[in-house]
């Protein structure tokens, strides 16, 4: 789902949310030295805009002027976007049609929907559901049906909305590159969806590697999953190994914002994790990749005034989403080095694991409750919710794993709880 025209119960102007290598210095000499910890990242603001200088454009705005993230907890849903292909199928696409039902059925009679299909079976589909559910103003629910497009569902991740506090006739609509390389033509919707609705204006921005849903917000700030951060520093870093141009301009932008000195390392990858493949993450739905501590990382020797060149990737990163959000940023699933386990990210996207409902409280993860909830359970309650998740899942399911010492969660993912648990700390 994307929400599109939403109205603001926070206080102020009223906001719609949418639907849309040449190099001076030469290599340091590294040694191995403790990791100063991530989470320290510079505010470069008040300078000329890091997206501008990465994409070596005049100074801008994003659209114009400035744009925010919506908050989550905040505001009214006035258009929502759905999106239905052949990607779902037998029980998946009869439960998405009956959340379908739920939402145009206790949704506000006046909130408008716009609904992504892939072909004539997905449009059928969707009709019938509004048929069923006996939907009040059906002329408010409109299709949208590109020409020979290869779909998902996922309708949030290929777009992040945001609004515009200076113009609350307009929305704001992200087009930035995904971090899942399984969304087939996704990224072809979003500026569809724009040419659609004129008070939808797209921002493309093809430094932010990002899904919609690995950011939630209060009004005050955004909360951003680690993995779209490192994928972003990833992609500015390898944007400067191909063009020594930008690097130097980059570098020399850094220095002069920060009065920092930059140490590059001298590496193909400056940074202490690397990103590695995963197996058939299509089928799992998950981010495509693992970031994973990488052992050939030597930590740069560092003067009181030098910041290493992993760091100011991940600063200029940073900043890059601080810009698109408009508000203070929180990274989630950073390692802390003062333990000894290796923190990540709780889940795939951060809107699985976190969401702020004010600026002083937040609904967080917690896998025990439902390890304990499976230990509650008769024998009877256990096959029954089996043959559900079964259903569901289209493969076996096996509750009696999620009860034994070493849950298969753990041995493939890692410590889940501990990350859950550092989310919440």
């Amino acid at each position: 789902m994307v929400e599109f025209n939403k109205t603001s119960s926070v206080p102020g102007p009223a906001v719609q949310p949418i639907l849309g290598m040449a190099n001076p210095k030469s290599p340091i000499i590294v040694e191995d030295a403790a990791a100063p910890p991530l989470g320290d990242f510079l505010d470069l603001s008040g300078r000329r805009k890091v997206t501008d200088v990465i994409l070596d454009r005049e100074p801008t705005k994003a659209l114009g002027q400035p744009t925010k993230s919506f908050a989550d907890g905040y505001g009214r849903v006035k258009h929502l976007a759905l999106q239905l292909s052949g990607y779902a199928g037998g029980s998946t696409r009869r439960e998405m049609l009956n959340a379908y039902k739920t939402l145009f059925t206790r949704m506000e009679p006046d909130t408008k929907f716009t609904i992504v299909v892939e072909g004539d079976r997905d449009r059928r589909d969707v009709e019938k559901a509004i048929q069923e559910a006996d939907v009040q103003n059906p002329e408010r629910i409109e299709f949208l049906q590109p020409n020979n497009l290869d779909l998902t569902v996922w309708a949030r991740d290929q777009m992040i909305s945001l609004f515009l506090p200076n113009d609350p006739d307009h929305t704001g609509l992200t087009n930035q590159h995904m971090l899942h390389n399984w969304h087939g033509d996704d990224m072809q919707v979003p500026p569809l969806i724009a040419e659609k609705y004129p008070t939808i204006m797209l921002d493309t921005n093809p430094r932010i590697v990002s899904d919609g849903g690995d950011e939630v917000s209060s009004p005050r700030q955004t909360f951003l999953g680690f993995y779209s951060l490192a994928a972003t520093a990833k992609e500015l870093q390898e944007s400067g190994q191909r063009d020594a141009r930008l690097k130097d301009r980059v570098v020399k932008f850094y220095e002069e914002a920060t009065g920092k000195n930059v140490r590059l390392s001298g590496s193909d990858n400056p940074f202490r994790f690397k990103v590695v493949p995963r197996e058939n993450p299509e089928k799992l739905h998950r981010f495509p990749y693992e970031v994973i501590p990488d052992d050939a990382y030597r930590a740069p020797s560092l003067g009181p005034n030098d910041r290493s060149e992993e760091q100011m990737w991940l600063d200029l990163a940073y900043n890059v989403f601080t810009e698109e959000y408009g508000k203070k940023i929180t990274v989630m699933g950073l390692d802390d080095p003062s333990t000894p386990q290796h923190e990540k990210p709780a889940s795939d996207h951060l809107d699985m694991s976190l969401t702020p409902i004010d600026e002083k409280t937040a609904l967080v993860g917690d896998p025990s409750l439902i390890k304990r909830a499976f230990q509650e359970m008769s024998p009877e309650e256990l096959r029954q919710a089996e043959a559900r998740l079964s259903e569901i899942s289209g493969r076996p399911v096996n509750l009696d794993v999620l009860l034994s010492e070493t849950p298969a969660l753990t041995k493939t993912q890692g410590n889940i709880q501990h990350d859950f648990d550092m989310y919440a700390q």
